[in-house]
């Protein structure tokens, strides 16, 4: 590789540094962000919408504004509505329901109540008949602390086939945790160890888990420090410990029903309860179990908060009926991380901050449509929130390193070569650092060499300071032409001048372009050549030649010493006709290829006889020109309108 590539890749590996250091602070970061990250997933469920729920596990029977409303029941407070359930729980079972979760939480004890008052309550003794006779039913709990919550209404449970810790669930969702601020309920603590009337702590299932149980007939069993296996069906936990609820939708997209009309006997004709999930909560107006879900940023105010039985029917469904969620673990996501900084950090160093830009929101772009695809297909959460953040990041620094290194290395070159060479190779080189060794490419050029007749005599009559002070007006006049008409200048050699047009872009029209540079040249020498004759100062006269077709061009030289230039048959040829110029006595000569290359009768162009030129085994068909045609038809009319 040659030394100016090496520095080009020491430069870019010392940028690499950036990346770096920001993908490894990302990296031990990233898990501090876990609220930013929970936002994401969100999104993707609002984006991924509600699924279809008709054929699931789980139905919704909620004391909702109907039946809290419900004209025959309206003088009865709650406390009283035994005989309601103990209807509903029969009509239940006469469906086919096969578990219901009752997620009322009963803290009067009519049992307590009916002592206090020395009279019997029968309220709950129906209700009670009617829990044993469907036999798979789960009552709601509550964690306190250390200890525990449960119905208070003993009365339930006295003919219970099972236990009474056997017929609770834990009712809470999760356990207090820092960065929750928005109390979003996402997860739900599997197990739970509560202790028993001031025993040692046993492991308690959360509602959801204890209705699972039930449906399918076996014990949730702790196989892993993360992972529960639960039936054929194997539970893999959040790194916090809390199983992910994969949502079917907003609130109200489960089924349900009125418990009044299933209380009454008015099961729906078009809907089977055969082997279904029944759950019993409240939903009405006022009530204080409403939570918060992925789906309630955004949704209309009556439709952000949802009842927390609908909260369990899903978590329920998450582990019967919907694939579970897992997340990016945290090693996999600072390795992620890692990767991702260096991968788009060798990337923002190499390419132009324009293209850079729309690297980084393409990039942004995609890593985010990769995490709603893989939550949609594999039902995988990406972590999200920090790399696309990291990539922006990730942009900035490294424009930053480049403005404070690169684009000031740039600006200094850009100040110092602009006095030496043409500002488009000195953009060139800018702009292909990694093309600054020697070789160089084939292009199709016009190549113009001027140059001043007798300027080697003329220098040696007049003083060195007139010969510097005429020769510096001469060329800064006649390279302003060149430039003024899109052309390089290449190089001054002496008091000759080489001009191209076609590198180091293509100028199509750069034939045209040349003839009008030395046309315009040589106007510009007679207007210079009038002020120098009035302050007594020598007159100049120059010949050009132009000449077209193919040339390398590229670093030409050695090691040490390098020139941006072309070389090749085209150059030289153009180079002879100018020193021809001084044969033929015509300021300006072309060669056929040029010629050809100028558009139809927009110069006024005389061939001239075919000449041996140094170099060439064949002889070169030459042209002057003489002006623009146009002007020479003006020219022709004055004569004709003066001599008639």
């Amino acid at each position: 590789m040659k030394p100016t590539r090496h520095r080009y890749a020491r430069r870019r590996a010392a940028g690499l540094i950036v990346p770096l250091v920001l993908g490894l602070l990302a990296a031990w970061l990233h898990p501090h962000f876990d609220a930013l990250e929970r936002d994401t997933w969100d999104q993707r469920f609002a984006r991924r919408g509600a699924v279809p729920a008709s054929a699931g596990t789980v139905v919704l029977v909620e004391i909702d504004e109907k039946t809290a409303s419900y004209a025959p029941w309206a003088n009865e407070p709650m406390v009283m509505w035994g005989p309601h359930f103990a209807a509903a729980l029969r009509h239940l079972k006469a469906a086919g329901a096969r578990v219901v979760g009752i997620d009322c939480f009963p803290r009067i004890s009519t049992q307590a109540l009916a002592e206090k008052l020395g009279q019997p309550l029968p309220w709950d003794q129906e209700y009670a008949q009617a829990l044993a006779e469907f036999g798979n039913y789960v009552f709601v709990a509550i964690r306190d602390g250390s200890s525990w919550v449960k119905p208070a209404d003993q009365l339930l449970f006295a003919n219970a086939p099972r236990s009474e810790i056997d017929n609770l669930g834990v009712a809470n969702f999760r356990e207090g945790r820092a960065g929750d601020t928005d109390a979003t309920v996402r997860a739900f603590k599997p197990l739970w160890e509560v202790a028993v009337d001031g025993s040692e702590p046993i492991l308690m299932p959360s509602f959801a888990v204890r209705l699972a149980e039930r449906y399918l007939g076996q014990p949730a069993q702790v196989v892993g420090p993360r992972e529960i296996r639960l039936g054929d069906r194997r539970l893999r936990l959040h790194r916090d410990g809390t199983l992910l609820i994969n949502y079917v939708g907003p609130t109200r997209t489960l089924p349900r029903f009125s418990f009044c009309d299933i209380a009454e006997g008015r099961l729906p004709p078009d809907f089977s309860f055969q082997d279904k999930i029944v759950l019993i909560g409240e939903s009405y107006a006022g009530m204080q179990d409403l939570h918060l879900t992925p789906f309630s940023r955004g949704a209309p105010a009556d439709q952000q908060h949802t009842p927390g039985v609908e909260v369990w029917g899903n978590a329920v469904a998450t582990i019967l009926d919907r694939p579970c969620l897992s997340a990016t673990e945290v090693s996999t996501g600072r390795a992620l991380l890692l990767v991702l900084a260096l991968v788009t950090g060798a990337l923002f160093l190499g390419v132009h901050w324009a293209v850079g830009a729309v690297v980084c929101l393409l990039a942004m772009l995609a890593w985010d449509a990769a995490g709603h695809w893989l939550f949609r297909t594999q039902h995988y959460l990406l972590l999200t929130a920090v790399p696309v953040r990291l990539i922006g990041g990730n942009y900035a620094l490294i424009m930053l390193y480049r403005y404070l290194t690169e684009e000031r290395e740039k600006r200094q070159i850009k100040r110092l070569w602009g006095r030496y060479l043409n500002p488009a190779m000195v953009e060139h080189v800018l702009q292909h650092p990694e093309d600054q060794g020697l070789g160089g490419k084939r292009a199709a050029v016009t190549v113009l060499f001027s140059d001043i007749r007798g300027f080697t005599s003329l220098s040696e009559r007049l003083a060195p300071g007139e010969v510097v002070q005429l020769l510096n007006e001469y060329l800064s006049a006649m390279s302003a032409v060149v430039v003024a008409h899109g052309g390089i200048v290449d190089k001054y050699v002496g008091d000759a001048i080489m001009a191209l047009w076609g590198v180091p872009k293509p100028v199509p029209d750069g034939p045209e372009r040349a003839v009008r540079t030395a046309l315009e040249m040589i106007a510009r020498l007679e207007t210079l050549n009038a002020r120098w004759q009035a302050e007594s100062r020598p007159a100049l006269k120059i010949g050009v030649g132009i000449n077209t077709g193919i040339a390398v061009f590229g670093h030409i030289g050695s090691e040490h010493k390098m020139d941006l230039t072309v070389i090749g048959d085209t150059v030289n040829v153009a180079s002879r006709l100018e020193g021809m110029t001084k044969e033929f006595q015509v300021p300006i000569l072309i060669t056929e290829a040029t010629r050809q290359a100028l558009p139809e009768g927009r110069f006024a162009i005389r061939a001239l006889p075919a000449a041996a030129v140094r170099g060439r085994d064949e002889a070169v068909s030459l042209y002057a020109v003489d002006g623009l045609a146009e002007d020479r038809r003006e020219n022709a009319c004055e004569r004709e309108c003066s001599g008639g």
